[in-house]
């Protein structure tokens, strides 16, 4: 009979291989299977919702997979999980044109836990210029707010994520770029990048270029629709009363005069900023020819 340390240590180092060595057998999750060595006796089964394992104790646990989708959890013994589904998520999911937000993609495991991902991004629609390898994403000029949506595509599975790109500076898309005008205001008469709605161009044949025409708040395409002096007459005390239409709450007129128009001098004598139509007048210039004008000033941006 050996000695009794020796059956105590016989005793340990069988307890140490059963607590510490990993099962062995056939494992499988979703779609992925591991083949194992062979089973002994001393295996045993255990059930899970995606999960079967048919162990044995004093075998090694090694083998193959046959998807590349399963992993070794960190910090658990012979535990393994799937990606079921990945997440795309963004620090802000606004995005100023000209501008950035930062995305990110996650795996969302069967057993509920979570890891980031690396992942191949790439614009599913909308007005973005580049979602790069990082995953920042850029905005494009637009002329109004306008959605969008980002794809991203990593351990054979894809994720989507919604965006906004948001219309900041109101002069800066397509053929309408830095031409005064309000890039919205073009779209909404003309259509996107029509030439008809350059700054200069006349389109309605009323006299006043599109420019005008959207300072003052009319249409470009109706030519009964137009900014001017409708009335005008002497009042009491000789003083010129003028009456203006159409006129909005946003926008400032005035009226200004000179007494010849070869070398003209342009005064204003009067402004207002509300009404539907208003009464200007001029004294002291009663025995004099005069030229008269109305102008209309609207702080847009």
């Amino acid at each position: 009979m050996p000695p009794l340390s020796a059956i105590y240590a016989s005793v340990f180092l069988f307890l140490a291989l059963s607590l510490l060595l990993p099962e062995a057998g056939v494992c499988s999750g979703g779609s992925a299977v591991m083949d194992m060595h062979s089973l002994s006796s001393g295996g045993g089964r255990v059930l899970g919702v995606t999960i079967v394992l048919d162990g044995n104790l004093d075998e090694t646990f090694s083998g193959s997979a046959a998807t590349g989708d399963l992993t070794l959890q960190s910090g658990n013994a012979g535990k393994l999980y799937d990606a079921v589904l990945l997440q795309v998520t963004a620090d802000s999911t606004n995005v100023p044109e000209n501008g950035s937000a930062s995305l990110h993609a996650q795996d969302i495991n069967d057993d509920g836990t979570r890891n980031e991902r690396t992942a191949g991004w790439g614009v599913l629609s909308g007005p973005l210029s580049l979602v790069d390898s990082n995953g920042m994403a850029y905005g494009a000029a637009v002329y109004q707010d306008e959605p969008a949506q980002v794809q991203a595509v990593g351990g054979g599975l894809t994720g989507v994520v919604s965006l906004t790109v948001l219309d900041i500076l109101k002069d800066n898309a397509g053929l309408y770029s830095a031409d005064g005008m309000a890039d919205a205001w073009q779209v909404y008469y003309f259509g996107v990048n029509n030439t008809n709605a350059a700054a200069s161009v006349d389109d309605d044949r009323d006299g006043q270029s599109n420019f005008n025409e959207f300072m003052a708040g009319t249409s470009p395409v109706d030519g009964t629709d137009y900014f001017g002096i409708r009335r005008m007459s002497r009042g009491a005390g000789g003083a010129m009363e003028f009456v203006m239409a159409p006129m909005f709450s946003n926008r400032t007129y005035t009226i200004e005069a000179t007494t010849n128009l070869v070398t003209p001098r342009w005064v204003a004598l009067d402004s207002i900023t509300t009404g539907v139509a208003s009464v200007m007048a001029m004294t002291g210039e009663t025995n004099r020819v005069m030229f008269y004008r109305a102008g209309v000033y609207y702080a847009w941006q």
